[in-house]
């Protein structure tokens, strides 16, 4: 069996409310460094859904002590190339550095959290591309259609409902951009990871250097995620013109995050479609030949329901017939033809053969910690996956799945040249039917 041995990992908290984790591996003179914040997209307020986006991708445009180009300038000198995004509940800005140059990476980090001011020609670039990708959606909706059908589930007053329009993006501005950071962006709403070649007492005394100072407080808008609407058996068509495929989306929520039963809830997904040689895509893929690729996920969070999706484009000839396969394998699974022992000895293989794989980077380390703090858990809870995997039992995985799926309760949404599909996808009878605009606006 595949062991995954964590290096020691350590935690202290500043005075101010940052908490720092460091795990020492100093094999080479790297640090990877993660500055996690516990606020996202659930902290849009209704009417805002895109905010918190904006704000990460525009703090580091500029800052009291540096302009955009200036700032650049300043991470290029010690080599710091920085990723910074929201999340649905956490947010985060991370980087690897060599280990000489900690100090001045932390010092960057502070300036770019602390100090953010949100140009005007910043904004109005943000701006523009986000208007040209809105003129792209509105010729291919496709690439809305996860955002779609999490809209139709959660609805269009959740965080997870939401979805950029030209109307939200000409309400940005520099107030209500500073005003997020101001109540989210705070140390005592902050967690620093540290990887590498340093220690517990080396780190605290680089980041009270440079964090140490900063006193506010968050005021944090961040919600829960919460459940979803009630599941319903439902079809959204989106009109693509012309277009040579359609896109699928379905599924519908499944329960909250459970870690006595997560591993179930993976091997169910990775035997039904998460992985290649899934039963959906050797069907539409490999079988009918009918899709470059289709298969299944769960989209996860820690502090609401889940989604349990099948996706993937099909020939648009074959609609019709690929939602029926889909509808289907559902069934199937639940009845006819459940999981096998084969089946459930290639997924333990694959899992526990890639383990080595996914940490074969000091990232891939700190990323692991991450998540399993993220969802309460000891930072090296993937120390166990092998054991939680090989434990695994077939009337479990069978058992888990006759738990979770619902094939009469499922949301479709469908994008597609209606003028070729629709009359066929109502025939089926999967639900009420309802049309759709590429940004969620119900047509007809």
């Amino acid at each position: 069996m595949t062991g995954i041995n964590f290096p020691d990992i350590e935690s202290v908290t500043l005075k101010n409310g940052i908490e720092l984790v460091v795990a020492k591996s100093d094999s080479l003179p790297i640090i990877d460094v993660s500055i996690r914040m516990n606020t996202g997209n659930t902290a849009d307020d209704l009417g805002t859904q895109g905010l918190s986006d904006a704000m990460f991708i525009l703090m580091d445009k500029g800052t009291r002590k540096y302009d955009a180009g200036e700032l650049a300038a300043e991470r290029d000198k010690i080599a710091m190339g920085v990723r910074m995004g929201a999340g649905t509940e956490q947010s985060s800005m991370s980087y690897q550095i060599l280990t000489t140059y900690l100090d001045e990476s932390l010092q960057v980090a502070a300036e770019i959290l602390r100090n953010p001011t949100f140009p005007d020609d910043e904004t109005e670039k943000f701006r523009q591309q986000v208007l040209a990708f809105l003129a792209t959606i509105e010729r291919n909706p496709a690439g809305n259609a996860i955002a779609l059908f999490n809209r139709a589930v959660f609805g269009p007053d959740h965080p997870l409902g939401g979805l950029w329009t030209s109307g939200l993006v000409n309400g940005l501005s520099q107030e209500n951009l500073q005003a997020f950071h101001d109540r989210e962006i705070a140390p005592d709403n902050m967690t620093v990871f540290m990887i590498g070649d340093i220690d517990i007492a080396t780190a605290k005394t680089a980041l009270e250097k440079s964090f140490g100072n900063w006193k506010a407080k968050n005021d944090s808008h961040s919600k829960p995620v919460g459940d979803a609407l009630q599941s319903v058996a439902r079809v959204i068509l989106v009109h693509q013109p012309e277009a040579v495929q359609s896109r699928i989306v379905v599924g519908h929520s499944i329960p909250r995050y459970d870690a006595e039963t997560n591993t179930e809830l993976t091997v169910v997904n990775a035997v039904f479609g998460g992985d290649f040689e899934a039963r959906i895509n050797m069907n539409l893929r490999e079988d009918k030949g009918w899709s470059y690729g289709i298969g299944s996920g769960v989209q996860r969070n820690s502090s609401g329901e889940q989604s349990l999706i099948v996706s993937g484009s099909v020939q648009t000839d074959k609609t019709m017939e690929s939602m029926m396969e889909i509808k289907r394998e559902f069934d199937d699974f639940l009845s006819s033809r459940p999981a096998t022992d084969a089946e459930l000895d290639r997924v333990k293989q694959n899992r526990t053969r890639s383990l080595p794989g996914r940490f074969a980077t000091k990232r891939g380390f700190l990323q692991s910690m991450m998540a399993s703090d993220a969802y309460g858990l000891p930072y090296d809870y993937a120390e166990s996956t092998a054991i939680r995997i090989d434990a695994v039992s077939l009337e479990g995985v069978n058992d888990r799945a006759r738990s979770l799926m619902r094939p009469d309760e499922m949301t479709w949404v469908i994008i597609g040249d209606l003028s070729q599909i629709e009359d066929q996808v109502r025939s089926l009878n999967y639900g009420e039917v309802e049309v759709w605009d590429g940004f969620g606006i119900k047509l007809r």
